[in-house]
């Protein structure tokens, strides 16, 4: 069971006005959940929290921004797409590399049991 305990904010994944929401878990710690993008991020030291306190309105001022000026959101939506796509290629080489290892355990394993 958790509580909320604060306001909803902009969620700082999605940018979802008012998505995010601080709230308390049961051991008694807080974590942001957006019920817009399903996010959950958990703040287990006292650093995040601190971070939490200066981040918080500087999402809020870019969300506000965003609403309030279409070319700043259009720029803010290119930043987000070129983003997208560094990681979409950091992922792919990283599952190419994956694979990459598997099959070369898979021929080791093959060679093993032939010459073993």
């Amino acid at each position: 069971m958790s509580h909320n305990v604060f306001r909803t904010r902009p969620c700082w994944f999605c940018l979802a006005p008012e998505g995010a929401r601080i709230r308390i878990d049961k051991r008694g710690k807080p974590y942001l959940h957006c019920e817009c993008c399903g996010t959950y991020a958990f703040l287990r030291t006292p650093s995040s929290i601190y971070g939490l306190a200066v981040v918080a309105p500087v999402v809020e001022q870019l969300v506000a921004r965003m609403q309030s000026n279409p070319d700043y959101q259009l720029q803010q939506r290119e930043a987000i797409r070129l983003f997208r796509n560094e990681l979409s290629d950091t992922l792919t080489l990283r599952d190419s590399s994956s694979a990459a290892t598997a099959d070369s355990r898979q021929m080791d394993e093959t060679s093993n049991r032939k010459t073993g």
